[in-house]
């Protein structure tokens, strides 16, 4: 990980929603369907992702990103 530098979300992401399907397929041959909680979770793991990387294109957030670095 540390080698991807700049995409190491993207792999963190994608197994967050590869652990997300598999407890919606539990819930599935349990259940008979997919828990609302299980669809929350998915959801709030996609409006995670989506707000980091929006957030990181902003003026400010580039702002203090230069700061912390220097």
């Amino acid at each position: 990980m540390p080698l991807m530098i700049g995409w190491s979300d993207i792999p963190v992401g994608l197994i967050q929603l590869l652990v997300v399907g598999i407890v919606a397929l539990h819930d599935r041959r349990t259940l008979g369907r997919i828990h609302p909680a299980t669809k929350a979770i998915a959801a709030l793991v996609v409006a995670t992702r989506l707000t980091i990387y929006l957030l990181s294109m902003t003026p400010p957030v580039i702002a203090l990103a230069q700061r912390l670095a220097d």
